[in-house]
C-alpha cells in the first residue's frame, strides 16, 4: 500500500519467517531478496554503506587481532605448560589462532564465491598501468648534463629525483639489472618511431615460451655477440657510451642527420611519423637489453591499450615552474627517442 501522507510504499509481509520479499524477484533472481523501497537520499546512502561493508568485510583492527591471540593463550594455558612436544604445541596454538581470526573476519559469501569463480573484484571501463615517468625523463635529460657545471647529484637534488631502482635477476650464472627504462631505450627497431606514451599504453613484455626459447637458442651465438660488443668498445674507446646505442660512427651526427633536421610541421609528415608496425606481432629487443635472450615484446591495438597512471610526483606545468623541465618532459613523452640526444640539437634549449 501507499501512505497517502508521506507517499512511502509499504510492502506487505506475506511470510512470517522471511524478510520483506517479492515472489516475482525471487523467481527471476533465484534467491531470497530483502526488498525495501528507498525514497530518500539518506536511506539510499545508509543501505549502500551497509551492503558495501557487509560484502567486503574490511580487515580486523590491531586490537581485535591481539585480543583474539590473547584469548587463545588463556584458553590453552594447560597445553602451554604441559609435557607435550613444543613443536606440536606451537603448531596447535597457531592453528587455533588462525581459526579464531578467520571466524572474526566474517568474510562475506558474495566475496568468497566471487574469488572461487575467478571473477574480478572491481569493474572499470578501461585498464590502467602504473607509469613512473620521472625515471624516463631523468634518463633523457642525463645525456645533456654538463659534468663540469651540473653533476648528476645536483641534477637529482634540483628536481627531487631519487636514483633509479633496478631489479637484480640471475641469468646464465651472472646477475643483471632490470629496469623498465631499458625496455624503451632498447626497444625493437620495428617500434623506433613509437613515442614513450604509446609504448607505455600498448607495449607488453613477455617471456618466450619453451618452444620459442629453444628456437632462439639454436640461432643465437652468444660468443659472436660478445665479440662484436668488444670490437665496438675498442672502436669507440674514449667516447661517451650512451652515444653508441644506435651504432654508427658518431651518434651525434646520426641523430642530427636523421632526427634533428626532420621537418614535422606539416600534417602529412606528422601522420607519416605515427607508429608504423604490425600489431600483435612479437619482436626482439635490441641486443643491449639485459633480457634480450629471454624476453620479447608485443604491441596491442587501441582497443586493448592501457591508460597510464602517472605516479612518482605531479607532472610539470607549462604555466609555472621550470619551463625547461616541462619541455623536456613533454619531449620525452611524445617524441620517439633512445637517448636524450634524439630530443634536441646541441644548440637548442
Amino acid at each position: 500500500m501507499v501512505d497517502p501522507l508521506s507517499g512511502a510504499l509499504k510492502i506487505k509481509k506475506g511470510e512470517m519467517w522471511l524478510n520483506t520479499f517479492t515472489p516475482e524477484l525471487t523467481y527471476m533472481i533465484r534467491c531470497n531478496t530483502d526488498v525495501t523501497s528507498l525514497m530518500s537520499g539518506t536511506a539510499i546512502k545508509a543501505v549502500v554503506g551497509y551492503i558495501t561493508d557487509y560484502v567486503t568485510k574490511s580487515g580486523l583492527s590491531s586490537y581485535t587481532t591481539f585480543d583474539a591471540v590473547r584469548q587463545v593463550f588463556n584458553r590453552n594455558s594447560e597445553m602451554i605448560g604441559g609435557s607435550t612436544d613444543r613443536q606440536n604445541t606451537a603448531r596447535c596454538l597457531m592453528t587455533k589462532m588462525v581459526n579464531t581470526l578467520t571466524a572474526k573476519m566474517e568474510i562475506g559469501s558474495p566475496m568468497a564465491s566471487l574469488y572461487l569463480l575467478g571473477n574480478p573484484d572491481h569493474y572499470t571501463s578501461h585498464k590502467f598501468i602504473l607509469f613512473y615517468w620521472k625515471n624516463y625523463v631523468r634518463e633523457a635529460r642525463s645525456a645533456w648534463i654538463d659534468t663540469e657545471n651540473n653533476t648528476t647529484e645536483s641534477f637529482n637534488t634540483k628536481y627531487k629525483d631519487a636514483p633509479d631502482k633496478v631489479v637484480l635477476q640471475k641469468y646464465d650464472g651472472t646477475y643483471i639489472g632490470i629496469s623498465s627504462v631499458y625496455d624503451y631505450i632498447y626497444h625493437p627497431t620495428a617500434y623506433e618511431r613509437m613515442s614513450l606514451y604509446d609504448w607505455i599504453c600498448k607495449a607488453k613484455k613477455e617471456k618466450r615460451s619453451k618452444e620459442e626459447q629453444q628456437e632462439f637458442d639454436v640461432h643465437y651465438d652468444k660468443d659472436e655477440l660478445e665479440s662484436n660488443a668488444e670490437d665496438d668498445d675498442t672502436d669507440t674507446e674514449g667516447e661517451d657510451e650512451i652515444n653508441f646505442l644506435g651504432g654508427g660512427d658518431s651518434m651525434d651526427d646520426d641523430i642530427e642527420d636523421e632526427v634533428g633536421h626532420q621537418d614535422l610541421d606539416s600534417e602529412d609528415e606528422l601522420n607519416d611519423y605515427q607508429i608504423m608496425y604490425d600489431e600483435h606481432e612479437s619482436h626482439e629487443f635490441l641486443p643491449e637489453h639485459p633480457q634480450y635472450c629471454t624476453h620479447k615484446v608485443t604491441v596491442v591495438d587501441e582497443e586493448n591499450a592501457f591508460v597510464p597512471n602517472f605516479v612518482g610526483g605531479g607532472l610539470p606545468r607549462c604555466d609555472q615552474g621550470d619551463r625547461e623541465y616541462y619541455c623536456s618532459t613533454m619531449l620525452a613523452l611524445f617524441k620517439p627517442w633512445q637517448c636524450g640526444k634524439y630530443l634536441k640539437l646541441e644548440n637548442e634549449s
